[in-house]
């Protein structure tokens, strides 16, 4: 692939992988809410045409107590609607990958899971 100037200008979001962990904590937290002992995370890779990778990661909680977006919500938008409306589009920032993702009302979690990827 010959890179030009203005490749360098733009980023094809080649291919978006999501992964889930489990994070224990040294400590627990608690809140009105509960305890927790372990944090489920989403992270997401995003890779672009010339091999470039950035990372993300939601910071939805494990159950809807806090927001009303949570872990299983969270993935079940990036893979079903947000990913799709992404992958290979061309933008040219961050800030364009958040305005590709504007048709899904919410999810603000989600969204900026993928936008910080970018």
């Amino acid at each position: 692939m010959r890179v030009t100037e203005e490749s360098l200008l733009t980023l094809l979001i080649q291919s978006i992988e999501l992964r889930e962990i489990r994070l224990p904590l040294v400590h627990f937290f608690e809140t009105s809410f509960g305890r927790t002992t372990e944090r489920r995370i989403i992270l997401a890779r995003v890779t672009d045409a010339n091999g470039g990778e950035g990372w993300g990661e939601c910071t939805a909680g494990e159950g809807p107590f806090y927001s009303n977006e949570w872990t299983e919500t969270a993935w079940a938008t990036l893979v079903e609607f947000l990913g799709p409306m992404v992958l290979r589009k061309e933008v040219e920032s961050a800030a364009h990958v958040f305005k590709l993702m504007k048709p899904v009302r919410g999810h603000r979690m989600a969204k900026a899971t993928l936008e910080t990827a970018c």
